[in-house]
């Protein structure tokens, strides 16, 4: 929805992750969980399969780009970041090894290294949300919360939202 409002280009960027420290093309099937090798074929069939479940969930733009890499998905993340020069990262915050941890590690890596805003989305909003009526930002009075205001601030105003500031 930001994308198509914007006329921005959507990417999709999802990261084939192995636990291979010399060869990253070995990665586990993402339907049977059995450790293959990530050639052509699979790769192929991974982006098919997202392009299936992106259509069932919305419509999809007509701008919108799936790619599939194997690797370590912090570092492939923002090397596309880099190349693509994007200018905001939507990103889940889910942490699969410890129910202690708040978000993962391609998450902590991503925010740790990359300079764009980043986007956290835990759950799909609905569509009333999409329309951002109320905007709140967390101020600690660090220079990324004073960045996090300015984009706070400059979505608000493109949607005629009322700002919060906590």
């Amino acid at each position: 929805k930001l994308a198509e409002q914007f006329g921005a280009k959507l990417h999709i960027l999802h990261v084939l992750e192995s636990d291979n420290v010399m060869y990253r093309n070995y990665v586990r099937h993402f339907k049977t969980g059995e450790k293959i090798v990530a050639d052509y074929d699979y790769i192929r069939a991974v982006e098919g399969e997202i392009d299936a479940q992106c259509s069932a969930v919305s419509r999809m733009p007509s701008n919108c780009h799936v790619k599939v890499k194997p690797g370590v998905p912090w570092e492939e993340i923002l090397k596309f970041v880099k190349r693509q020069n994007i200018d905001l990262v939507l990103m889940n915050a889910r942490a699969r090894k410890s129910k202690k941890e708040r978000f993962g590690s391609t998450l902590g890596g991503v925010i740790r290294r990359e300079r764009c805003p980043i986007c956290l989305v835990n759950q799909f909003p609905s569509t009333e949300q999409l329309k951002f009526k109320k905007v709140m930002v967390g101020l600690d009075f660090s220079p990324s919360c004073q960045h996090a205001l300015r984009f706070a601030a400059t979505l608000a105003d493109a949607y005629g939202a009322t700002l919060h500031l906590l």
